[in-house]
């Protein structure tokens, strides 16, 4: 997970950030698993972004599985990620981890960090090269849509593109993945989603996260990795918006950068409520599994 996560929260959460990594330095959130169940593989990994790490949240799902299942959590989320970022030679060791567990979770991770024939992801994360200049993904997709937005054919065009490179970024993860996967839906809106003309800004070509991702998208990569996955889906707005407040109650405003400010209500990341509801839609095949296996 991004540290900055821990810092910028600390008022309010701790999400005991172990290190997993040396080189590259990697942080995960805890709690830090028992070396013996680490080295026994007496677990299960969840990999994804901010949704998988619980952003905000006390107790995220990979939490409530491990409690409900009785075998530990090994959460591997980074917030800002891509499915990409996980394949890439250096992260090796995380894929080693899944590897030696019991079985994956496997989110669909946003869009936004698949390129296309104007940008240029820079591996796997929220940044890339756009017109030769290195900028975060959401600045790049407002410059397009403020230059292009009277030409619908381009944008349809770049938006197909992020999708069918999203989908080999999946079959691509998934072909160094030997135990059981669960990919796993989880957002506020159904898969399927139109894009926005009447709205000019990014978010009306990308929707509500997973960014870019339709119910073409999660049928490619379905189809694609056939007889190796199971599917969950959980469809929730539950709890949103909520408030953030520390263990007293006390209200408690967090800085979100320049574009956001300070912010003590909050409607992006998944509530504990949400939670709630993606563990219960993944429960009873993480136990169909404990249970084949």
């Amino acid at each position: 997970m991004p540290i900055h996560y821990q810092e910028r929260d600390a008022a309010f959460i701790d999400y005991h950030p172990w290190r997993i990594l040396e080189s590259p330095k990697y942080f995960i959130r805890g709690p830090q698993l028992d070396p013996e169940d680490l080295g026994r593989g007496n677990y299960f990994s969840l990999v994804g972004a901010a949704e998988t790490v619980g952003v905000h949240a006390q107790e995220p799902y990979g939490a409530i599985l491990a409690k409900r299942l009785n075998i530990p959590c090994l959460n591997l989320g980074k917030g800002g990620a891509g499915v990409a970022f996980f394949s890439r030679p250096e992260m090796g060791e995380i894929v080693a981890r899944v590897n030696r567990g019991r079985f994956l979770i496997l989110t669909f991770m946003s869009g936004r960090q698949t390129g296309n024939s104007l940008i240029r992801p820079i591996d796997g994360t929220c940044q890339c090269l756009y017109q030769g200049e290195e900028m975060a993904v959401e600045r790049a997709w407002a410059l397009i849509t403020d230059a292009h937005w009277h030409d619908r054919e381009l944008l349809t065009r770049l938006v197909r593109e992020v999708r069918e490179g999203y989908a080999g970024e999946y079959a691509g993860f998934l072909a160094l993945v030997r135990v059981p996967v669960i990919l796993f839906y989880f957002s506020q809106r159904q898969p399927r989603y139109d894009i926005n003309w009447q709205k000019k800004h990014r978010s009306s070509l990308w929707s509500q996260f997973p960014q870019f991702v339709n119910d073409d998208v999660v049928g490619e990569v379905l189809a694609a990795a056939a007889g190796r996955v199971s599917y969950a889906e959980c469809v929730s707005h539950r709890g949103i918006p909520y408030v953030l407040r520390d263990a007293s109650g006390r209200v408690i405003p967090i800085w979100y950068g320049e574009e956001h400010g300070f912010r003590s209500r909050q409607s992006y990341y998944p509530s504990p409520e949400m939670h709630q509801d993606a563990a219960a839609a993944l429960e009873p095949l993480c136990r169909g599994i404990l249970g084949a296996g």
